[in-house]
């Protein structure tokens, strides 16, 4: 404080624009001053931006405090951060504690069985059960066949009734066993299988997919 009044006393011509408090706070009176402090005020109201290093530093540090969660202890605040997280179904989690962590929703796999050593005869046609994929837009097909020179079909439907058959390449049988990734923008998908190799042959077939 000794500095500041200091300051104060060598401007003896404009002491008036300058106070320093018992508590060593400097007072700023001119007007022009006060609009100039408010301007730099408003301006830190958004983000901080630092050039030195030591600056820096100091905010890495902050930064990796935070990383284990952000304190908040205002009432006003935590209530805030509850609707939001109502909002965004729970993936965001406001502590006793009032800690906010972030977590990402669980993600699991689905797998049916379509066909399970199916026999199918010699010029016959094997249609799958139906799959309502919901809001799912990529699975995985499998499974083996006893017709080694099989294709397996994917048809699409919207309303799981009308089948139309899908652009996606059929899948071949290779050494007995398939496999395929394949995309659909149709809610249903089905797979077929028509037996031409002369004999009856079995299928297994899986669907696979995540949600």
């Amino acid at each position: 404080m000794s500095s500041l009044t200091h300051i104060v006393g060598q401007t003896s011509g404009a002491s008036h624009l300058l106070k320093v408090d018992a508590n060593g706070k400097l007072g700023v009176n001119d007007a022009t001053a006060q609009s100039t402090l408010s301007s730099i005020n408003s301006a830190l109201g958004g983000s901080l931006s630092t050039s030195d290093t030591t600056a820096h530093t100091k905010i890495d540090a902050i930064n990796t405090t935070l990383g284990n969660g952000i304190s908040v202890a205002d009432a006003t605040a935590r209530t805030s951060l509850s609707a939001i997280q109502s909002s965004v179904a729970g993936t965001l989690q406001v502590a006793s504690a009032s800690t906010l962590s972030v977590s990402a929703p669980a993600i699991s796999t689905t797998s049916t069985s379509l066909a399970n050593a199916v026999s199918v005869a010699d010029s016959a046609t094997f249609n799958s059960s139906s799959v309502d994929l919901g809001a799912v837009k990529e699975f995985v097909i499998l499974g083996i066949s006893t017709d080694m020179s099989a294709q397996i079909t994917t048809e699409l439907s919207v309303d799981g009734s009308t089948w139309r058959r899908s652009n996606e390449t059929p899948v071949y049988v290779s050494n007995g066993v398939f496999v395929s990734h394949q995309s659909s923008q149709a809610r249903y998908v089905r797979f077929n299988y028509a037996n031409s190799s002369g004999g009856a042959k079995t299928i297994t077939l899986d669907i696979s997919y995540k949600v």
